[in-house]
C-alpha cells in the first residue's frame, strides 16, 4: 500500500514531468518556427536583390543590407547556443533590415529615373543655346567664337554621357551643370559684346529700344526654362518671379513711352528692365554680368 505522502510525491513529479514536456514541445516548436525564419532570411541574403543592392545600392541600402547580415550571424548563434527568444529577435530583426534594404533601393532607382529625366532636358536647354551662340557668332566671326571654350564643352558632355551610361545620373547632372553655365556665360558674353557693337550701328533710337527688348525677351525665356527643368529651389522660383513681376511692369511702361514718342525715356526704362532680370537670373544660379 503506498502512502499518502508518497502518493502526493508521485503525483508531483509527474505533473513536473508533464510540465517539461510541455515546454519541450513548446520549444522544439519555437525552434524549428526559428530555423524556418533563418532559412527564409538565408533566400533573401543571397538573392539578386541583395546582390544588386552590394553592387550599386545607396549607401543607406548597403548599410541595411549589412546590418541584416549581422543580425543573421546574431541569430545563428544565439539558436546555437539555445537561447531562442535572442535568436527570434535577432532573425526578426533580419528580415526587417532586409525590407528596408530593398526599400531604400527602390526609392533610388525612383530618384535615378527622375534625375536621368532632368538631365534630358537639360541636354535640351544645353543644345538651343549653343544653337544661338552659332548663329550669333557665325555674324560675328572667329573672334566670337573664341568666347565659347568649345575643348571644355565637349569634354563635359563626353563627362556627362558616359556617366549616364554607367547608371550614374546624379554625375552625369553635375556635368552636364557645369557644361550649361559655360555655354550661357559665353552666350551672355556675346550679347553684351554684340551690344557694344550695335550701339554704334543703330540707326534710331527704335532700333535701340526694339533691341533692348529681344534681350529682355531671352532673358526671360532663359528664365522659364531654367524653372521648367525643375531643379531649382522654390524660394529661388519665388524671388525670381517676384523681380521679373516688377521688370514686367517696367518694359510695359517702356512700351508706353515709345508709343508716346519718348524714345529716351523709354530705351532707359527698358534698360532697367533688363537690368532687374539679370538680377532675377543671378538669383536663379546663373551668373550674367550686369
Amino acid at each position: 500500500m503506498i502512502r499518502p505522502g508518497i502518493s502526493l510525491l508521485l503525483a508531483s513529479v509527474f505533473a513536473w514531468l508533464l510540465v517539461i514536456d510541455a515546454s519541450l514541445a513548446r520549444d522544439q516548436g519555437a525552434r524549428e518556427d526559428i530555423e524556418q525564419k533563418l532559412a527564409l532570411t538565408r533566400s533573401y541574403l543571397d538573392s539578386a536583390i541583395a546582390a544588386s543592392i552590394t553592387e550599386s545600392g545607396s549607401g543607406e541600402s548597403r548599410h541595411l543590407l549589412d546590418q541584416a547580415r549581422e543580425y543573421f550571424e546574431q541569430a545563428n548563434d544565439a539558436l546555437r547556443d539555445g537561447h531562442l527568444l535572442a535568436a527570434q529577435d535577432k532573425v526578426n530583426l533580419s528580415l526587417q533590415s532586409f525590407t528596408a534594404a530593398g526599400a531604400a533601393k527602390l526609392k533610388q532607382a525612383a530618384a535615378s529615373a527622375h534625375r536621368e529625366n532632368q538631365n534630358r532636358s537639360i541636354r535640351a536647354e544645353i543644345d538651343s543655346y549653343v544653337e544661338s551662340f552659332r548663329n550669333v557668332s557665325a555674324e560675328k566671326g572667329s573672334a566670337a567664337e573664341a568666347m565659347l571654350d568649345d575643348r571644355r564643352l565637349s569634354q563635359l558632355l563626353t563627362e556627362a554621357e558616359r556617366s549616364g551610361g554607367a547608371g550614374d545620373h546624379f554625375g552625369a547632372a553635375s556635368a552636364l551643370r557645369e557644361a550649361r553655365q559655360l555655354v550661357v556665360d559665353a552666350l551672355i558674353r556675346i550679347r553684351n559684346n554684340e551690344t557694344l557693337v550695335y550701339t554704334i550701328e543703330f540707326k534710331t533710337p527704335a532700333d535701340e529700344f526694339h533691341y533692348e527688348q529681344e534681350r529682355y525677351r531671352e532673358y526671360a525665356s532663359l528664365g522659364r526654362q531654367l524653372i521648367d527643368a525643375g531643379e531649382i529651389e522654390i524660394w529661388r522660383v519665388q524671388k525670381f518671379l517676384q523681380v521679373k513681376s516688377s521688370a514686367d511692369h517696367l518694359q510695359e511702361e517702356a512700351r508706353e513711352l515709345l508709343d508716346d514718342g519718348n524714345h529716351e525715356a523709354a530705351i532707359t526704362r527698358i534698360e532697367t528692365a533688363v537690368r532687374q532680370l539679370v538680377q532675377g537670373l543671378q538669383v536663379l544660379g546663373i551668373n550674367l554680368a550686369m
